[in-house]
């Protein structure tokens, strides 16, 4: 890979400090009360905005390095989904048992705003989280729901990065045509959410090419969140992830931060690194532990700090170790031979042996 373009970008992860940060307080904000509470619970929760731009960004960025942009940049879909499920389902499924067990212990379900399911259901509701096809409002831990909606990225991203390569016009009309389905027909929420991961490629390929005027897109970024604040504040009932304005906001953002040198090396500060690097964890295991430590009396300033530095004990004991590649390489070898052993026993010499 050409050294002028390093397949680590420091600054992404501080990028993703401050979208797991915003998350971390816009849930500390909503055990709370007030118009300023909800505001910031609202506004934090954009960070789940940056993360869908991200992980379209971070996918795409080393291919179209390597690949020089064009179509040897785009993966074998199979083996891509399969590198992608051994890297996110095993800190995941940790993290979901967890939360299983402690669902039937006093610790209970404290993000659950909505119905506490009965204890079949409650089972039927793990499996279905177990399979990435959790709801909206999961039970075990509402912010599982980003989960099936990254898995099914997964799914797509070799396509959506295949169009990219071959037709940059047919690229932006699905994208355009996916966040027209979900406004005006489809109210299906992959729709409303594929572009702000499509974005992330386009801003893959903006760092890539280093066009003179990324140096002041940050500018415009940052209009657009102050604009766009000022609407969430006009209408504090809303919060919606297929926006197309914050989608369109937070890509500027990336491509201004990846494309300023000063604000490149802010983003690339240790500790942003650092809490960029244990983003997965924080996410996965945050929310419940800041609802509980509130719900048991504990002041915020105490409560999310400790929740935090949970999520470091789970990156550095769980993920940590399920993701070193020699893990990951045992976890891929389960699963092809688990898609082999599914097809079945194969023909040979066209002659009808097996």
């Amino acid at each position: 890979m050409d050294s002028a373009h390093p397949k680590r970008r420091p600054e992404l992860d501080g990028l993703r400090a401050l979208a797991v940060l915003s998350v971390v307080f816009a849930h500390a904000a909503e055990t709370t009360t007030g118009p300023l509470a909800v505001f910031i619970g609202h506004i934090g929760s954009r960070g789940v905005d940056l993360f869908f731009v991200l992980s379209g960004c971070c996918l795409a960025y080393p291919l179209l390095a390597a690949g020089g942009g064009g179509v040897r940049s785009v993966p074998a879909p199979i083996a891509f989904f399969r590198r992608r499920l051994s890297r996110i389902a095993p800190p995941y499924y940790v993290a979901l048992a967890i939360f299983g067990v402690l669902a039937f212990t006093p610790f209970g379900l404290p993000t659950t705003r909505f119905a506490i399911p009965s204890g079949p259901a409650l089972l039927g509701q793990f499996a279905m989280d177990a399979a990435f096809l959790t709801n909206l409002h999961p039970a075990h831990n509402e912010d599982f729901w980003t989960l099936g909606f990254e898995m099914r990225w997964y799914l797509v991203f070799p396509l959506a990065l295949a169009l990219y390569v071959r037709s940059r016009l047919a690229f932006f009309a699905a994208l355009i045509a996916s966040a027209l389905l979900f406004h005006f027909l489809l109210r299906v929420p992959d729709f409303g959410l594929l572009p702000c991961f499509m974005l992330g490629v386009v801003a893959a390929d903006i760092a890539l090419r280093e066009p003179a005027w990324r140096r002041i897109v940050w500018f415009l970024g940052a209009v657009l969140v102050g604009f766009e604040m000022w609407m969430q504040w006009q209408r504090p009932s809303i919060v919606d992830h297929a926006d197309p304005l914050w989608q369109l906001a937070v890509f500027l953002i990336v491509v201004g931060v990846m494309g300023n040198s000063r604000l490149a090396t802010c983003f690339s500060l240790p500790v942003l690194d650092l809490v960029g690097i244990a983003s997965y964890s924080i996410y996965l295991v945050h929310h419940p532990i800041v609802d509980a430590l509130a719900h048991a009396g504990i002041p915020l300033i105490a409560a999310v700090p400790i929740a935090i530095g949970a999520g470091f004990l789970f990156w550095r004991f769980v993920e940590a170790p399920l993701v070193r590649p020699t893990v990951r390489r045992k976890i891929e070898d389960a699963l092809r031979r688990s898609v082999l052993f599914l097809r079945g026993p194969r023909k040979k010499h066209g002659l009808g042996a097996y």
